[in-house]
This record gives structure tokens, sequence and C-alpha cells, in this order.
């Protein structure tokens, strides 16, 4: 074999090494590359699923939060609302009964409403419901308004609760049909009017707190025939001290006698 040939075959030697070793590297790097891939798009669905997990677990408590939040809430803001009996206000944690809209004629007002306490049955509340037969006020309630039940003239049975410390001018004027009252000894107060017109009231019992009778408070009650004073000490007409330690007088002197005059009660 001449020179020259043997200087061809070297090349093309050299030639086939080179190209096998290029052969030998590609696979390596593609041989890399496909075992690296998966490797790496592991790594990556597995952060993006715990990412999920993550933002799940975030909207879970997020939610949950927002209904805890909800269900702590204080509940109704400030304001006037209604529901099928009553329309009512509420201010801060209390509120008060502004009018009687509901059917029953055997009226059970209720210590709450939503999560509000009733403190108070406002001003002509049950004004001219003539349909209501009994009235039952819870122990949450602290003042009856004026004319609150002013000529509920059916209403025959009345039940004070023992919260209440005063009963507002005419809050029961012309309630013709109630025949006996018992004023809880929480009672301070009794306003002008407040029984006036009460033609068949026969029996009173009035509570050891009660400080004033105003005018008139059992005007034209001409059937009472006894008012007991629970607490008989210290009390006087229009500064003129006066002895109630006689229901039967007592029940004279408040619808006749002393009709006009203002009582009050004074600590001893």
């Amino acid at each position: 074999m001449s020179d020259y040939m043997q200087k061809v075959l070297r090349i093309v030697i050299i030639v086939e090494a080179a190209a096998i070793a290029a052969v030998i590297c590609l696979v390596v790097v593609f041989s890399a590359i496909g075992k690296g891939a998966p490797a790496g798009t592991g790594k990556h669905t597995a952060s993006a699923s715990a990412d999920i997990s993550a933002s799940g677990s975030a909207d879970q408590s997020q939610s949950a939060s927002a209904d805890q939040s909800q269900s702590t809430s204080t509940g109704l803001a400030d304001g006037e609302y209604e529901n099928e009996e009553y329309k009512y206000v509420v201010s801060g944690e209390n509120c008060y009964i502004k009018q009687y809209i509901g059917s029953n004629t055997r009226v059970i007002v209720p210590a709450m409403i939503e999560d509000k306490k009733v403190t108070k049955i406002g001003e002509s509340a049950f004004y001219l419901r003539r349909d209501i037969e009994s009235v039952s006020l819870p122990d949450s309630v602290t003042e009856i308004g004026f004319d609150a039940f002013y000529n509920c003239d059916n209403i025959k049975t009345l039940s004070l609760g023992s919260g209440l410390t005063r009963i507002g001018d005419r809050a029961f004027s012309i309630c013709v049909l109630l025949r006996e009252i018992t004023i809880p000894d929480s009672v301070t107060e009794i306003g002008e009017n407040a029984f006036d017109g009460c033609g068949h009231l026969a029996t009173v019992s009035l509570g050891s707190g009660v400080k004033t009778i105003g005018r008139c408070a059992f005007g034209s009650c001409m059937s009472l025939i006894t008012a007991e004073f629970k607490n008989t000490s210290g009390w006087s007409v229009d500064g003129i001290a006066v002895d109630v330690t006689d229901a039967s007088q007592n029940a004279t002197m408040l619808k006749e006698t002393y009709l006009e005059c203002v009582w009050s009660r004074s600590d001893q």
C-alpha cells in the first residue's frame, strides 16, 4: 500500500473515531437530560400540589374564620326592624317594642328578639288593640311607655315581670275588662292616669317598691274595692301624711278622696 493510501486510511479512522465519540457524547447528554427532566418535573408537580394544598387549607381556614366571626357577631345593628309580630327598635344590646302587629289575642312578649333583650314597651305599642285578651310581660321589661295599652278594652288578665320599674302615663287607660292587677315589688313609679277608666278593676296590690302614684292613676275605677299597699310606711298625699293600712279605705282614697293628688312615699 502506498504512503498516500495509508494517510487516507488514517484520516478515515480518525474521522470515524471522532464521529463515534461525538455519538457517545450525545447519547450521554440525552440520557442525562432524559433522566433529569422527569425528576425536575416531579419536583415541580409536588411543589405545585403543596401550593394548592396550602392554598386550599388557607381558604378553608379563612372560610372557617369568617363563619366563626359571623356566628359570634353582635347581630343586628342599631335601627328599626320588623318580624311577624312586632316592629321593634334596636339600640346596642337592647331593643324596645314599637308596635304590636301580630294577630294573637293572648300576647306573651318575649324576653329576647334575635339576640337583643326586650327592655321596654314603647309609646302606644298596643294602642287600640281591642282584640287582645291577655298580656304577659317578661322580667326583662323595665318600662311601659305612655299609652302603651291604651283602650285595649278586651284585656282581662295582665302579668307584669319582676324587672319592671316604671308604668307610664295612661299605660293601661280604658282597659275596662281588667279586674285585678298586681304591681311587682320592683316598680317605683306609677304614672298619671295609668289605670284610668278601668271600670271593672276591683283589686289592686301595690308592690313594696312603689314610691310615686301619679294624679288620677285609678280615676273612674268605680269597681275598685281593695287596694293593698305592701309597704305601708311613709306615705303622703300632696305632702300630707296618710294611713294606708286599710285596703278598703285605700281603694276609696285612690278612686275618689285623693284622686287628683300625687301620692308619694319617703324611706324612713
